[in-house]
């Protein structure tokens, strides 16, 4: 019975399509078109989809920007005894006021408020994203580097270290349940160094 189940699954249940791509075809921007009426998709999944996008276009290693920088986001695995169904870390919910997300769209969601100094919406982190980097030339290689420097003291942020400085701040925002100053976090940790005393003097709560 469970054969039968299956087979009439696979048969009569699964649809497939197969898309041949000409030479001026592009893989990225077919992806997002063919989402935009489907599942919806993720501030990280445009952001990652746009930005290897913006790496095809000048010719660059999007394999090897992958591996380099973003690899991290879609493999970490989550922490033990994490309060969620995800095994992978940016995946793991966070809360957000009212709202809940994962930790990379709420990454995402400071780090886009930092670079535009504007204050962004949720449901416009993207919008936010691309207009932001359309308005000058961006390295993409460069700029990868900056959001996974971010990702690594916003991973400080949400699991504090209460041995460290840094960590007994982190500890205090999040029992006031506070993510205001995040974006301000995250921008004094590129200018001043996230290891420095100039940065670790700001920490005061």
């Amino acid at each position: 019975d469970r054969i039968d189940v299956l087979l009439g699954t696979l048969t009569d249940y699964i649809q497939l399509i197969e898309l041949r791509l000409g030479v001026e075809d592009d893989a990225q921007v077919i992806f997002e078109s063919l989402n935009a009426r489907g599942e919806r998709l993720t501030p990280a999944d445009l952001v990652r989809n746009f930005v290897f996008l913006e790496a095809t276009r000048v010719n660059a290693s999007a394999e090897k920007l992958y591996e380099t920088h973003w690899r991290e986001f879609d493999e970490s695995p989550a922490e033990k005894g994490a309060v969620s169904k995800s095994k992978l870390f940016w995946k793991v919910d966070e809360r957000q006021g009212r709202l809940t997300n994962t930790r990379l769209d709420t990454l995402l969601y400071h780090y886009v408020s930092m670079r535009t100094m504007n204050d962004v919406k949720l449901d416009h982190v993207f919008e936010e994203f691309k207009q932001w980097w359309v308005t000058g030339k961006k390295d993409v290689d460069q700029e990868l580097a900056r959001l996974k420097r971010a990702a690594d003291l916003f991973r400080a942020l949400v699991r504090p270290d209460r041995s460290t400085r840094l960590g007994r701040f982190a500890h205090n925002l999040r029992v006031l349940d506070s993510t205001t100053v995040t974006p301000v976090v995250l921008f004094l940790g590129e200018r001043l160094g996230p290891e420095s005393q100039g940065f670790l003097g700001c920490l005061t709560v």
